[in-house]
């Protein structure tokens, strides 16, 4: 098998390297930010909307800002 993932490997010192001890998550939209002020937490359980917005916010910020979970993105 020729995975590129496997055959790189990182030690922490390269990953603190290009990710923020502290992670702020980006700016979400006005309607998930309600819900989570009304804490209608039901609205982001599997199958919700709220939730696949808030996993695709979060991992659109780590590919595009951390080059993470893309393994062709140099």
């Amino acid at each position: 098998m020729n995975d590129q993932i496997l055959e790189k490997s990182s030690t922490k010192s390269e990953i603190n390297l290009t990710f923020p001890e502290q992670y702020f998550i980006p700016r979400l939209p006005n309607v998930l930010l309600e819900d989570m002020e009304a804490g209608a937490i039901h609205k982001f359980a599997p199958h919700h909307t709220n939730r696949q917005v808030l996993i695709d916010t979060i991992a659109h910020d780590l590919i595009n800002n951390f080059n993470l979970f893309d393994p062709t993105r140099k």
